[in-house]
């Protein structure tokens, strides 16, 4: 990545392998997700080598439901002593299910105060402890009923 906090670090060559936007393949009949499949298997491929994986949120290209499942599976497998990891995703379930696999979990954060919305920019460990997604809907005008009926959806009502 190019940055060490350490005086020394000594790594293997490795090759560089993403999952970073993909789009849809009319031309060659691929969806999105059949792309993030295809992309994604050629990773396992590589098993035997030392990896730095790179992946954006990763299977978004399907339901909700086997989004989840597939991605548990596939990100314990990707991970091993040949393979550095990093993957951005915004479902918690993923996330909690990571750290029980030596994934170390950080986050960036944003405030929102007084109606005005700021990005930190800074690194933080561990899960976000906030949820702001409804407050941005708000924060840029959202009709009301729709930022309501999404509270409730939460069975937290209405902020």
């Amino acid at each position: 990545l190019g940055f060490c906090f350490a005086e020394k670090m000594e790594i293997p060559f490795m090759k560089v392998l993403s999952s970073i936007s993909i789009q849809d393949d009319i031309n060659e009949n691929k969806s999105y997700y059949l792309e993030e499949v295809l992309r994604i298997k050629s990773f396992l491929e590589f098993k035997d080598s030392y990896n730095l994986i790179l992946i954006d949120e990763i299977f978004k290209g399907t339901n909700t439901t086997e989004r989840i499942a597939i991605s548990k599976t596939v990100l314990k497998y990707l991970n091993s002593d040949k393979n550095i990891v990093f993957i951005t995703t915004h479902d918690l379930e993923i996330a909690n299910y990571l750290k029980n696999y030596k994934y170390d979990l950080y986050y960036f954060s944003e405030d929102i105060n007084n109606d005005e919305l700021k990005f930190t920019f800074k690194l933080n460990l561990g899960l976000n402890p906030n949820t702001n997604a409804i407050k941005i809907l708000k924060l840029y005008n959202y009709p009301k009923e729709i930022i309501e009926e999404s509270y409730n959806q939460l069975n937290i009502g209405y902020r």
